[in-house]
Formats: structure tokens, C-alpha cells, sequence
């Protein structure tokens, strides 16, 4: 068959395509547009009805349908974008050239509405807002997870009343005697960050008050055991890439003679077991409202969300 007789067939299946075809495709078309139009249509509709019935709008990314789940109490669920190939640490395993992020909906289920959402910072803040307006929904993992240790930080505080006491809090996690010591710095007025365990920079502590900065260093050791001079010159090391106007160091324990005399030298605050006690019972000792717990203090922070992201992907979140 020659080239002249292949063109010679395709011409003649022009009439053919424009009389069957074409009108199929474009009636495909058609239905498929106003299958989406009819869809956004019902979108508006139901934003309506949340407004109506909830007293809120929802935020664009999220989309509605109804829910037979209606209780009275709603519930939702956080889901965190990843890769489809991952690192131990959640990060893009650069080796396969075709990975790509997997975005598995947040949901939410409230009032006879369901809410659905790739982002899950837009939909907790749905969920924030509807709380707001008087929309009964139980906690998620990650709150009740945050409530019970704001509880266990609460217990700690009661029982520092001695320094044996205090040792015993961390026995288990040792790790949570640096975000006590922040919380109590705190409530002196500083403004106090945490530094990551697994890279502090020879600190654990970076706070503020009153314009000058601050780094320290926390140590819950047994009574017996004392802080020796190594561990101050660790911290002075350490300010000399940090350039900090005052130096802390906070243990449960005591200090060597010769690390007092460094300390001294170095212009460290010492901040021993028996001090430690009495700030504590000078910031939580006497308040009345020792034991309760805010519920505003486990709502999650952005910072919250963003944690469960991958690194290299939080930037699309921010």
C-alpha cells in the first residue's frame, strides 16, 4: 500500500469522524463541564448551610459533603503529607527520580457535615474556628497527646518540693527537665526557647528578658553527684559563638569548689538543688490555680503541625 492510498483513506474518514465522532467528544465535553459546574454549584450550597448552622466560613481547600455521623459531638482526624520514597527522617529520598508527595485528606465530622482537606493546617484551623463558635468537637490524637503531658508538667510542679522530689519527676525522661526549666523561667518573665536534644550547641536554653540574652544549661543530676568544672567551660565555649550577655547553669545537684571558682571567673550564674526548690515554690508554690489546666495550653500550635511535615516539604505549608 502506498503512501498516496493510506492518505487517500484517511480523507475519507474525515466525514466519518465529523459526523460521529466529534459530536461524541464534544458531547463528553460538555457533560463533563457541567458535572463540575453542578459540583462547585453544591459546594457554594453547602458553604451555605455551615454558615447557617455552624456560624463560620470554610476556608478554600476544603471541601463538603453531608454526614449521617451526627452525635453531637464532632471529631476529626489530622493526616500529614509525605514522600512516596522517604529517609529515615521523612525527608525526599533523592535516589528515585520519579517520588513524588503523597497528600492523604484531614477530615473532619461535625454538625451532619463532613469536611475534607489535603492541608491539614487549614482544616485544624476550621476546627479552631468552629470551637469558637460554640461547635462541640473532641480532642484529636495529637491534643490529647499534648493535654497529658501539659497534666504531667502540672503534677511536676506540685510535687517540686524538694530536690529529691524533682529527680524523681525525670527519672524515667530525663530530656523533660529542660522544658520544666524553661516553664519556669517563664514565669519570671523570660522569654524562653528549648533547644533540640539531638544538636543543643552546648546549651539548652536561649531566653530574653528585659533586652538581654541568655543561654543555659540544665542538668538533673542525683543529689550526690555534683557539676564539675568541665561542664561550666562547656557552656563559656559555647557563648563564644553565641554571644550571650549572661550565662545560667540549673542542676538539682551542687557544684564542685573549683567550678564554683570558675563560675566566679566567668560571670556564670549557679543555680544549685535548694535554689532551684525555692523558685519553684516562689513561682508555683502559693498560686491557686496550681492544678488546672488551660485548654487553650494543648490546642496545637502551627509550629505543632509543621513538626509532623518533612523538612523539605514544610516550606509549601508555612
Amino acid at each position: 500500500m502506498t503512501d498516496f492510498d493510506v492518505s487517500d483513506k484517511l480523507i475519507k474518514l474525515i466525514p466519518v469522524l465529523e459526523a460521529h465522532i466529534i459530536p461524541l467528544v464534544i458531547t463528553a465535553a460538555g457533560i463533563i463541564m457541567v458535572v463540575l459546574v453542578l459540583r462547585e454549584l453544591r459546594q457554594i450550597w453547602l458553604k451555605g448551610k455551615v454558615r447557617k448552622t455552624c456560624d463560620v466560613e470554610v476556608p478554600k481547600g476544603v471541601r463538603i459533603s453531608h454526614s449521617r455521623d451526627d452525635d453531637g459531638i464532632g471529631s476529626f482526624v489530622l493526616n500529614y503529607p509525605y514522600w512516596q520514597f522517604s529517609k529515615k527522617d521523612g525527608t525526599a529520598d533523592r535516589r528515585h527520580s520519579n517520588n513524588k508527595i503523597c497528600k492523604p485528606k484531614s477530615t473532619l465530622e461535625v454538625a451532619g457535615f463532613s469536611f475534607k482537606s489535603k492541608n491539614p493546617l487549614t482544616l485544624y484551623g476550621l476546627v479552631l474556628d468552629m470551637r469558637h463558635h460554640g461547635n462541640s468537637i473532641s480532642y484529636s490524637r495529637e491534643e490529647s497527646f499534648k493535654r497529658q503531658r501539659a497534666v504531667q508538667r502540672v503534677k511536676v510542679r506540685q510535687r517540686a518540693t524538694s530536690v529529691q522530689a524533682i529527680v524523681d519527676s525525670f527519672s524515667s525522661q530525663p530530656a523533660d527537665f529542660e522544658p520544666f526549666c524553661a516553664d519556669l523561667y517563664r514565669n519570671f518573665g523570660y522569654q524562653v526557647a528549648v533547644t533540640q536534644s539531638n544538636n543543643d550547641g552546648g546549651f539548652d536554653l536561649k531566653m530574653i528578658k528585659d533586652g538581654r540574652t541568655y543561654i543555659a544549661e540544665c542538668k538533673c543530676f542525683e543529689p550526690y553527684r555534683h557539676v564539675g568544672l568541665p561542664f561550666l567551660r562547656k557552656l563559656a565555649g559555647a557563648n563564644e559563638i553565641q554571644h550571650a550577655q549572661g550565662l545560667i547553669f540549673i542542676t538539682t545537684s551542687t557544684y564542685t569548689a573549683q567550678a564554683v571558682k570558675y563560675a566566679n571567673e566567668a560571670d556564670i550564674q549557679l543555680i544549685d538543688g535548694s535554689t532551684l526548690v525555692q523558685m519553684c515554690q516562689q513561682a508555683w508554690g502559693k498560686s491557686s490555680s496550681q492544678g488546672f489546666v488551660n485548654s487553650a495550653i494543648f490546642e496545637l500550635a502551627e509550629s505543632d503541625l509543621l513538626s509532623q511535615i518533612p523538612v523539605d516539604m514544610r516550606y509549601r505549608f508555612e
